[in-house]
């Protein structure tokens, strides 16, 4: 009977000194709760246009502004950006063209007459969907976007194409834009990320009535890629 008790005890012990290292266990997860709902990112932007088949739109270049993220719930979020695009855009003239060689080209009777500065403000809002939830992997947040927004002519020049008559002469305007990409955040801290964006942005030109005849049209929607490096704040 003794003896039975001292090897329950023993085996009790055994179980007992089994069961501190196994409490001790800690397995590490690659998620990470995300406690922060909002951010302000400050963010650099080049901006690859499509001209358009005359050449009209803004030449490509880089943009800068400041971005905004709100949580709604789980993984969806609204996005906000605003920009300033400082950019230049050829200005178009038309010149005398025979009949067969419109009909082989008819972009033939438009050429550069020269160039003018212009300025491009972009406000944009945006539906954003983490795919990881509220919550990173291995310290990332990817990311899906969509939406739309208002890119604006806020100045121009307007030397190169001051002798145009109206009917010859294209002007950027405020046109509504569409975009749709992902990217994603990269946690440094709980509070810093560094965020990559990569975005198809669409707007639409106008032509001028000079230039349009059989196949150009009265308007043309283009494609603009818009790669973006940001800092953003999470709080």
């Amino acid at each position: 009977m003794r003896s039975t008790l001292l090897s329950g005890m023993f085996v009790l012990l055994a179980i007992a000194a089994g069961a501190g290292p196994a409490q001790a266990q800690h397995i590490t997860s690659p998620y990470l709760y995300i406690e922060q709902n909002q951010a302000l990112t400050a963010q650099a932007t080049y901006i690859a246009t499509n001209r358009g088949m005359l050449n009209l739109g803004p030449e490509s270049g880089m943009a800068y502004g400041l971005g905004y993220t709100i949580r709604l719930g789980g993984p969806f979020n609204l996005d906000f950006n605003a920009s300033f695009f400082p950019t230049r855009r050829a200005v178009m003239d038309t010149i005398p063209a025979d009949s067969i060689t419109l009909a082989d080209n008819p972009l033939a009777s438009v050429t550069k007459i020269g160039e003018d500065k212009l300025g491009i403000a972009l406000l944009t809002a945006a539906l954003r969907f983490d795919v990881t939830g509220p919550r990173t992997y291995h310290g990332l947040l990817p990311f899906v976007v969509f939406g739309g927004g208002l890119a604006r002519q806020v100045y121009e020049t307007g030397i190169a194409d001051i002798h145009l008559v109206s009917a010859r002469r294209y002007h950027f305007g405020g046109l509504f834009v569409g975009q749709i990409g992902g990217g994603t955040d990269w946690f440094l801290s709980r509070h810093i990320t560094a965020r990559l964006d990569v975005r198809d942005m669409f707007w639409r030109i106008r032509i001028p009535s000079a230039f349009q005849r059989d196949p150009i049209p009265s308007r043309e929607w283009v494609q603009n890629l818009h790669a973006s490096l940001g800092l953003s704040f999470r709080f």
